[in-house]
């Protein structure tokens, strides 16, 4: 048996508009957000709740170079809250507690939109003026540019100063195919420490929002300086929990 329950709350104003309140979830619902401001109406969000889904029984199916690959979850989920519609786009966050984690969703992008990315890792981003500091406000930037696909990665520390990582330093890249321009596409990151205690991170994307997520982006930070430049041997001594090079 499935219970589902979806809110909207308004920012402003505390106000909780109960859309979804089901104990006994037989189908699934799809959901799509409606945004109108002034006469401009546009889809703001789309997603399904799905029923009948075991707790600890979830797995993802993704493509990696060209194979199936299936991540089995633990059953633990949060849901990407609206954030600001900030001046370089809308933004999507959730100040979570998972060490390692996956976040999914079908996103539409918007007329001149460059580039949809993801910052993970790091602590609380913008937190009202008050970032998290360095040496834990460090995040890793994956990004697809909408026209032509190409990925990117970048790192942002201390917030808000952005700095280019060579693709060289990923593990594996390629271009996502397909129109992604004003159109749904399917878009994943993942980050986890493998059993070495290194960081992965992983960015995957497909035009098609019906498609199967493919791998664009893998990165391994396995090594002091690797990724963010300025984390000397010295500091990872300092804080060896989060830097566990060997």
């Amino acid at each position: 048996m499935t219970s589902a329950k979806l809110t909207v709350k308004r920012g402003d104003t505390g106000t909780e508009t109960v859309i979804v309140d089901e104990s006994n979830l037989t189908h699934d619902i799809a959901i799509t957000l409606i945004r109108t401001i002034d006469n401009e109406t546009i889809e703001w969000f789309k997603g399904t709740i799905n029923a009948g889904q075991a707790p600890n029984g979830d797995k993802l199916t993704f493509l990696e170079q060209g194979q199936q690959v299936q991540y089995q979850l633990t059953g633990n989920k949060v849901i990407m809250g609206m954030g600001k519609d900030h001046e370089n786009g809308q933004r999507f966050n959730n100040r979570h507690k998972f060490k390692n984690y996956v976040m999914l969703g079908e996103f539409k992008t918007g007329k001149d939109q460059e580039k949809i990315e993801m910052k993970t890792d790091g602590g609380c981003h913008g937190c009202d003026g008050n970032p998290t500091e360095v040496p834990i406000g460090m995040w890793y930037e994956l990004g697809i540019n909408v026209s032509g696909g190409s990925v990117e990665l970048q790192t942002e520390y201390p917030h808000p100063t952005n700095h280019d990582v060579s693709l060289s330093k990923a593990t594996f890249h390629k271009d996502v195919t397909g129109n992604l321009d004003q159109t749904w596409i399917k878009y994943a990151v993942m980050a986890y420490s493998n059993s070495e205690g290194h960081r992965v991170i992983k960015q995957f994307a497909n035009s098609d929002a019906n498609g199967t997520p493919e791998l664009c982006l893998h990165a391994v930070d396995d090594e002091p300086g690797k990724i963010f430049p300025h984390i000397t041997l010295i500091l990872t001594e300092q804080f060896p929990d989060l830097f566990p090079f060997q």
